[in-house]
């Protein structure tokens, strides 16, 4: 995920940026006033993203192949984008720079939406009476064709997807705990205030993420193999 210089499509609410990479928390972790580190409840299904293509996201093709490794998101609130400093959008991007200043260098931030993935993961599968309900009363063409499953209009896209990252040897591959966390929460708006004030801090913390694009790049998920992790 690289900083954004706009928000897709308007959206004035909070944002919901896709994790992939990143070992489930056990449990939903505050990283900031603002962002939050929350774990999906269901596996994302190429049937979930395919639904969310009719909802409106065009890209949804391309997170299939890593849908599987998609464990969380993190949800950024509105009411937390304070000038100066970076906007709601940005803040989960400060976040998940903070996360790999903290050691996990495996994770990219791949996808934002304007409602939660959770609604998106695991939605095929719970909304598969509301299918049957209809096709009974209803019938077939209205059960396909007039869904009351559908999900909500899709506002959202593709962030800055990469197909290869460079690892560190001492890339951290467990949990985000709570200090870790507590550590984000210290420093978060620190790093905020530095980056809206001082154009050489802003540039030295996007190269300090910004690495692991090099041209040189490994698959991050592949244990250290030397081969590119390619998703097309």
């Amino acid at each position: 995920m690289s900083e954004q210089e706009a928000p897709p499509k308007a959206h004035e609410g909070n944002w919901y940026v896709l994790i992939a990479g990143l070992a489930q928390p056990k449990e939903p972790l505050t990283l900031a006033p603002g962002p939050s580190l929350i774990p999906l409840q269901s596996p994302l299904s190429v049937f979930d993203l395919a639904t969310a293509e009719a909802a409106g996201f065009r890209e949804w093709a391309v997170l299939e192949p890593v849908s599987q490794i998609c464990t969380c998101e993190i949800e950024t609130a509105k009411d937390s984008d304070v000038v100066p400093g970076y906007d709601t959008l940005n803040r989960a991007w400060l976040a998940s720079a903070l996360l790999v200043l903290r050691g996990f260098s495996r994770h990219v931030g791949i996808a934002c939406s304007s409602y939660s993935w959770n609604k998106i993961a695991g939605h095929q599968e719970r909304t598969s009476h509301v299918f049957r309900e209809q096709l009974k009363a209803e019938g077939v063409h209205a059960a396909v064709y007039e869904s009351q499953r559908d999900l909500p209009p899709f506002q959202g896209s593709l962030l800055d997807f990469h197909t290869k990252l460079l690892i560190d040897h001492d890339s951290r591959d467990d949990s985000v705990t709570e200090e870790d966390a507590t550590w984000i929460h210290t420093h978060l708006n620190t790093f905020n205030q530095l980056a809206s004030e001082s154009d050489a801090f802003r540039l030295a913390l996007e190269a300090a993420i910004d690495w692991r694009y090099s041209q040189l790049d490994f698959c991050p998920f592949c244990g250290g193999e030397r081969r590119p992790f390619m998703v097309q």
